[in-house]
């Protein structure tokens, strides 16, 4: 396509430092899809109040923000499509299920920027599963929140009888 070659993709390598840097791009990958979640709705409100119609919103969104990150980095088509997907689901997620599911799908971005290994002998495998673990264990607090002290299975699909 006439582009050289891209680097192949390693990660944060600020991650190697320790567990300080972990810890602090934990709380900075946790706190940025807030950020950005709300700031993708505030515009959606924003077009949607200005254009009138759902739908002219929507499209106007989409354009706006494949416009945005496409002219940050060298772009050929192969990128704006892959962008223009991202979006578009991202958008329809937005819409469908709202704010928390957007703001889900960010934090999901967390491991793919961890440098992760299953071989426990090397020298930052400690920092790698540090961070998993908080990952995990945020989950699962949120898991437990979520029922709101209700149990994981029913009563009924256990054949107990309630009371």
């Amino acid at each position: 396509m006439g582009l050289p070659p891209s680097q192949p993709f390693r990660g944060d390598l600020s991650l190697l430092l320790g567990a300080r840097e972990v810890t602090a791009y934990l709380a900075r990958g946790l706190t940025r899809p807030v950020f950005f979640a709300t700031l993708q709705v505030f515009l959606l409100v924003l077009l949607r109040m200005i254009l009138r119609r759902k739908w002219a919103a929507v499209v106007a969104f989409v354009g706006l923000l494949v416009l945005a990150q496409s002219l940050d980095a060298q772009s050929d088509w192969v990128v704006v499509v892959s962008l223009l997907l991202r979006i578009s689901i991202g958008a329809s997620i937005m819409i469908r299920f709202g704010l928390l599911a957007l703001v889900a799908m960010g934090t999901g971005d967390l491991l793919h920027m961890m440098l992760l290994t299953t071989d426990t002998s090397l020298w930052y495998a400690g920092r790698s599963w540090f961070g998993v673990l908080v990952i995990v264990a945020l989950a699962i607090y949120a898991f437990r929140i979520s029922l709101a002290g209700r149990p994981v299975i029913a009563n009924e699909l256990l054949g107990e009888e309630a009371g």
